[in-house]
């Protein structure tokens, strides 16, 4: 079926030759993805039946960009959530087989450059502190992870659900922890059985480039008793610092900590939470596999949320669909565009929902390209509930994709002489770039 005009896609609707050239904005993980019959990736749509009892595509299941989503709401269940029989499921399941996520795969499949070479537009990689935009302009002050070595935190997993990640290798001495999270925030993770009397998962908020850690908590890991593999829990009340947490195993208090590779992830219950309205504090944790191949945490931490939905065209125009969490709208609520590293802002009306919650608004030429400004610029999106209120950030944080940034990619709406598209930040936060 063709799409109306006024919708926009992302790239999991379109082609990469499709979408518009940009530094840094090609679906990573998208075109070099292997292939199963027809077409279709592996471990979705098609992917055959009888792979480790995982079922074709459940009908129901949750839809993502660019239509069905293949959720596996129908896996039969084991310990902590984690479908049963998974564990040496065949590589692709996954999206990326293991040893090759430290060279992520572009458009026909050509290995991109090396983490530590040059980006586009001439910013090194090392020096990536300070995330990205689009054409290389810098989104903030010293906000983009680093990874061990400097290079920035690659893409996480497509869209899913239940990740299976490839299989061992002998050689590799890092043990492998599966995890689960349920609807609340709870994460279960799960590891083979310990020598050691007192093992604990430690976990450290990524320190920001050039400075110590400061940031950890431990869990304990109690030993089940049917088979003795061990477990710990991560409750929703254990607040998480907005960032990236990686996960170790202390195999006793005063050892050598030892970094964790990833196992199966059950992310079912994510892939819908938009659907749930969340109270003030918004907290949001992600288990996703770092670019490195090891088990981290993507958490966010904001006293409100505005989570941004569809992303549409109207007379050259965009209009942006979101829901407010941890706070509601009032008759004198406002959208603001602020124009990054200056004071300027553009102040917008939003259509409000009769529940105070839902509400949308729409950007055109004019609020983008006034004062005669050049191209290159970036708007970052806020809300404010009533006046005077402190601004909301509108992003997209509340499902399963821990990096959204080269996973929803849109094209640019040209106007007026100018081009102007939406984008997702390293932080999953909405913004508009005009060129």
């Amino acid at each position: 079926m063709s799409k109306p005009e006024n919708e926009m896609t992302s790239t999991h609707e379109r082609t990469t030759a499709e979408t518009p050239e940009g530094p840094a904005e090609v679906s990573e993980g998208l075109a070099g993805a292997p292939q199963g019959p027809g077409g279709a990736r592996e471990g979705l749509a098609g992917t055959p039946q009888g792979l480790a009892g995982i079922p074709q595509g459940v009908a129901g299941s949750p839809q993502g960009p660019g239509g069905a989503r293949e959720g596996l709401a129908g896996t039969p269940q084991g310990l902590a959530g984690i479908p049963q029989g998974v564990a040496g499921t065949p590589e692709g399941l996954s999206g990326t087989p293991e040893g090759v996520a430290e060279a992520p795969q572009g458009p026909a499949g050509a290995p991109e450059a090396v983490a530590e070479a040059p980006q586009p537009g001439g910013a090194p990689e090392g020096v990536a502190e300070a995330p990205q935009g689009p054409a290389g302009a810098p989104e903030g002050v010293a906000e983009t992870p680093q990874e061990p070595g400097g290079a920035q935190e690659g893409v996480a997993d497509a869209p899913g659900g239940v990740v299976v990640n490839p299989r061992s290798d002998a050689r590799d001495a890092h043990p492998r922890a599966h995890c689960a999270i349920d609807a609340d925030g709870r994460i279960t993770f799960r590891l083979p059985p310990a020598a050691t009397p007192h093992p604990q998962l430690l976990l450290r908020l990524r320190p920001k480039k050039g400075r110590p850690e400061t940031t950890l908590h431990l869990l304990d890991l109690e030993p089940d008793r049917a088979d003795g593999h061990l477990h710990a829990v991560l409750e929703p009340h254990r607040a998480l610092d907005e960032g990236r947490w990686d996960v170790y195993l202390l195999p006793e208090p005063g050892a050598e900590r030892r970094r964790l590779r990833p196992g199966l992830r059950d992310l079912r219950t994510l892939v819908d939470g938009h659907l749930r309205d969340r109270p003030s504090p918004v907290a949001v944790r992600i288990p996703y596999v770092t670019k490195d191949g090891f088990l981290a945490l993507r958490a966010w931490r904001r006293t409100a949320h505005a989570e941004a939905r569809a992303i549409g065209i109207e007379n050259r125009a965009l209009t942006v669909t979101a829901r407010l969490h941890g706070a509601e709208l009032h008759e004198d609520a406002t959208v603001r565009l602020r124009l990054r590293g200056t004071d300027t802002v553009r102040t917008l009306r939003p259509r409000a929902d009769d529940d105070g919650k839902g509400f949308s608004f729409t950007a055109g030429p004019g609020d983008l390209t006034a004062d005669g400004g050049g191209a290159g610029r970036i708007w970052d999106l806020f809300v404010c509930p009533t006046a005077g209120a402190t601004p909301i950030r509108v992003a997209r944080l509340l499902d399963d994709v821990a990096d959204r940034k080269h996973v929803h990619v849109y094209p640019a709406v040209e106007a007026d002489g100018s081009a102007f598209r939406p984008y997702y930040t390293v932080d999953n936060d909405l913004a508009i770039e005009v060129r």
